[in-house]
């Protein structure tokens, strides 16, 4: 199990994306995110005590919503797999960086690497950059702007993402 707070993309942006993907989802080996599980994650926190993460995110009251897009792609490799297609994030960037400090500072989680914000969209398991040809395919993509209201605390186990609790972020106020 491992939990993370996450933006979720609307629904017409996911549709997007399915149908820039669509083609390639047969034919290129690789696992494939299906459309439900697509998002942009915001602070990994692990396998922590999810009520004290509650805790701590329902005490937060100055988030606001920021509207943002998809646009560009690129790839990198982890340690699970040698080869990982996503889709860059613009628009209110600045906006998007201090919510995700303020979340990790909130959540009392140590920050590794600098934020790379990114929807990860498959991994090949084999090959490393495998997925750099469609990169470089998708690197004119530009989906609609779309706006994120509310940050999303999900629980993955055995590849299943279950939604724990969503805070909505308004003209400065969270609300449960």
């Amino acid at each position: 199990m491992s939990v993370f707070l996450a933006l979720d993309l609307d629904e017409a942006v996911r549709h997007e994306v399915m149908s820039l993907t669509r083609s390639h989802r047969e034919t290129v080996e690789a696992k494939w995110l299906p459309a439900e599980k697509l998002h942009l994650t915001l602070v990994f926190l692990g396998n922590p005590d999810v009520e004290a993460v509650r805790a701590r995110l329902s005490a937060v009251g100055e988030p606001r919503s920021l509207l943002l897009k998809l646009k560009g792609a690129g790839t990198f490799k982890t340690a699970r797999a040698p080869s990982v297609l996503w889709l860059d994030v613009a628009g209110e960037l600045e906006k998007l960086h201090a919510l995700q400090s303020t979340m990790r500072q909130r959540l009392g989680v140590e920050e590794r690497q600098a934020y790379k914000p990114h929807v990860t969209l498959a991994r090949a398991h084999s090959g490393e950059n495998a997925l750099d040809p469609l990169a470089a395919e998708y690197a004119s993509f530009a989906s609609s702007e779309f706006a994120v209201t509310h940050l999303t605390l999900y629980e993955s186990t055995h590849h299943r993402f279950h939604v724990l609790d969503r805070v909505v972020l308004s003209s400065g106020h969270v609300h449960w």
